[in-house]
């Protein structure tokens, strides 16, 4: 298990893993509350960072489109995925969203291939973006033909 970094954005999903629990769990008011601390953190992120592009904006954006879309009956599921998807953030630190969107062509300069994309899911979470790493993978390296 990884050291957990007792941050804001930490502070933040806890907080969003807790209401959005509880509302799964059947408290009337847990779904909205979960909602309404993901767009305080957009809000305070995007104002902090005045940059939409950045990652932590752009998971937290996908992060609430789930949240809206499970509160259609039909995809209500949602809810649980994004429960068990909290708690693997906040307890190991892993985020499959950012991890998704990391591999997004507006988020990558590299090119898109299975070994990428195994290192992307695979790899063992760490302190930092999954963006800024740079242990990705590199292009299997040749070696030179030499003669005896």
């Amino acid at each position: 298990m990884r050291t957990v970094r007792f941050d804001l954005k930490w502070r933040y999903w806890v907080a969003t893993a807790l209401t959005l629990t509880a509302g799964v769990a059947g408290w009337p008011a847990g779904i909205p509350a979960a909602i309404a601390v993901v767009l305080v953190q957009l809000g305070h992120f995007f104002w902090r960072e005045r940059n939409a592009a950045s990652l932590t904006i752009q998971v937290r954006g996908l992060f609430l489109a789930v949240l809206l879309l499970g509160l259609w009956p039909p995809l209500a599921v949602l809810h649980l995925m994004a429960v068990a998807g909290l708690w693997a953030n906040v307890v190991f630190g892993y985020c499959l969203a950012a991890r998704m969107l990391s591999l997004a062509p507006w988020n990558r300069s590299a090119p898109l291939t299975a070994r990428l994309v195994a290192w992307t899911f695979l790899s063992p979470p760490t302190t930092g973006s999954i963006a800024e790493r740079d242990t990705r993978p590199s292009a299997p390296q040749r070696r030179a033909a030499t003669r005896p």
